[in-house]
């Protein structure tokens, strides 16, 4: 009982624990149908908006965060996992006809840039410290610094292959990811990772004008 909190009415879809305020349903069609990518945002004026890539309608959905109804909505194929770009604009993962394109839009919907990508998830970060894009290379354990308008690598973090590389194979430390699945950029342009394994998250910072190298600043486990 203890897990959930008292006093707030179920959820009205199959499953649910409870909801308040702060949710908001947005459709009740099945899984594979459902949100693809979500973001909290700024526009071109500071104002905040939760933008989602929503498949069962096949549109970008604006979301006003204070009252979480929808403002606005516009067409969108096959969106997929999305970061906040430059002020008014989102990156987005988007799949046709099996190929992977990270594009950039407005959140009009409007295309501004569009690239193909040898990565589709599991994570996208825009780090505004370099005007770079940051994907995961699940493969070699790492994660890629992308160009943002060209795609093009400009750099990787962490040891390529992981945990398991090296000389010492298993040791944890802060320059090996195992499972790696989510980077982030913060305005500093500290990098945060989040493994599977241990369920750890990492932060890495470095001097100003340069990208972070390790030792990790801090490192924390989910209990």
């Amino acid at each position: 009982p203890g897990a959930f909190p008292l006093g707030y009415p179920p959820a009205p879809f199959a499953g649910g624990k409870y909801v308040d305020s702060a949710m908001m349903q947005i459709s009740t069609a099945p899984k594979s149908q459902q949100v693809t990518g979500l973001a909290l945002c700024n526009d071109s004026s500071g104002k905040p908006v939760l933008l989602a890539a929503h498949a069962a309608t096949s549109s970008l959905l604006n979301i006003d965060p204070e009252s979480m109804t929808v403002t606005s909505k516009s067409a969108l194929e096959n969106g997929g996992l999305m970061t906040c770009g430059p002020a008014g604009s989102v990156f987005m993962f988007t799949n046709a006809s099996g190929s992977a394109t990270i594009t950039q839009l407005g959140f009009d919907g409007t295309v501004k840039n569009s690239f193909p990508t040898n990565y589709n998830g599991p994570a996208l970060s825009f780090d505004r410290h370099s005007s770079s894009l940051v994907v995961i290379d699940t493969a070699k354990e790492q994660a890629v610094f992308l160009d943002s308008a060209t795609g093009k690598e400009a750099a990787r973090f962490g040891t390529a292959g992981g945990i398991y590389s090296g000389t010492r194979p298993g040791l944890n430390d802060p320059s090996t990811f195992d499972m790696l699945k989510g980077v982030g950029v913060d305005a500093k342009g500290c990098v945060y990772t989040a493994h599977d394994t241990h369920l750890v998250m990492r932060k890495y910072c470095a001097s100003s004008g340069s990208r972070p190298t390790t030792p990790s600043a801090w490192q924390s486990y989910a209990s």
